[in-house]
């Protein structure tokens, strides 16, 4: 399904004609409203601003011309009927940035691009075909049904790589699922005793993380050998290891945007984050040690807001338990209810 466009409404002011022709460079500051636009015959037209066009019939670059959209500036055109890219033209090419020009194309005739031209820009053409020919480079972004090459022609796209709210490119590594396991979980009953205390099935104590504060500001936690309940509770029942055990931990932070806060957990058997409810890290299943890092200005949080974090780690007696996590965010520990078992719960 093609995008449906509205244009501008009330954009002035309207010139019936707009014509740039002949030696010499002009600065365009201002807002268009017009019937024709055209910029021909060995003209430069420099773009200062962000600006609109709006042409009612036909936009038209010409014969040795170049449009300029310098730094801090961007063009929108919207044409309603007809257009033309020919005859050696330079269409934002100093700047090689596609984002600085976009163009909706909202008429029913072919978006034109020939003879030598070279346009950077994202194109919007819901109902016409862009047609690039003779010589002529399209680089950017294209959304419209169909593309026509002809003749030594290129169509070259730009993708947009992904940022967060601070413009820091996103680089994720694309993870795979495990295998299915059952082991432990034979109902959503069942799960819900792993992080509960249950009268007769389970007992639990208080545990500290201790973190160690490095010369670059992180916080971190690393345990090889995780075991925090050797030779207590129920005893390691003839293990080496007291196995088998859950932990949940519960801090505060206030969000810093833009300064580059993260937390990373690493583990062996099941380990998951969550900021306010919202899961941001899962390690679940049974693995051998496993690593992940969520950046927090992806999260959509207020700059200044308090948020709590939940950490739960699983262990379900495999040949290790490892548990590490980093984080450079000032964490406020939360007070712990003491509603915990002491002997029996």
């Amino acid at each position: 399904a093609m995008p449906t466009i509205a244009p501008p409404a009330g954009l002035s002011p309207y010139i019936e004609d707009v014509l740039y022709q002949g030696n010499g460079t002009s600065t365009l500051s201002t807002d268009l409203h017009c019937k024709t636009f055209t910029l021909q015959n060995n003209r430069t037209l420099v773009i200062d601003g962000d600006l609109t066009i709006l042409c009612d019939e036909t936009f038209k670059l010409e014969n040795h011309v170049e449009l300029i959209i310098p730094d801090g500036s961007s063009l929108t055109v919207y044409i309603m009927k007809d257009s033309s890219f020919q005859n050696n033209i330079d269409t934002n090419v100093d700047s090689s940035d596609p984002y600085r020009l976009t163009i909706y194309n909202l008429g029913v005739s072919e978006f034109v691009v020939e003879n030598n031209v070279q346009i950077y820009a994202e194109l919007i053409s819901p109902d016409a075909p862009i047609h690039v020919k003779n010589n002529g480079d399209f680089y950017g972004l294209f959304t419209g049904q169909t593309a026509i090459l002809d003749n030594h022609s290129g169509f070259h796209m730009e993708v947009q790589s992904a940022t967060d709210v601070c413009g820091n490119v996103l680089n994720d590594t694309l993870g795979a699922a495990g295998g299915a396991s059952s082991a432990g979980v034979s109902s959503s009953a069942s799960f819900d005793q792993w992080f509960h205390d249950e009268l007769g099935i389970n007992l639990s104590i208080a545990h500290t993380l201790r973190f160690v504060r490095d010369s670059l500001g992180v916080y971190e936690f690393s345990e090889l050998d995780f075991y925090p309940l050797d030779d207590q509770l129920f005893g390691n029942e003839g293990n080496a290891h007291n196995n088998n055990f859950t932990f949940e931990a519960t801090v505060s932070f206030q969000y810093e945007s833009c300064v580059g806060l993260f937390f990373e957990m690493a583990s062996a058997d099941d380990a998951y984050l969550f900021i306010d409810g919202q899961l941001v890290i899962d390690l679940g299943g049974l693995m051998h040690s496993q690593r992940q890092v969520i950046d927090l200005d992806r999260l959509n949080l207020t700059d200044g807001g308090l948020y709590q974090v939940k950490i739960y780690y699983a262990n379900r007696h495999s040949p290790n338990a490892e548990l590490e996590i980093r984080t450079n965010v000032q964490m406020l520990v939360t007070n712990i209810p003491r509603a915990l078992s002491g002997a029996f719960d």
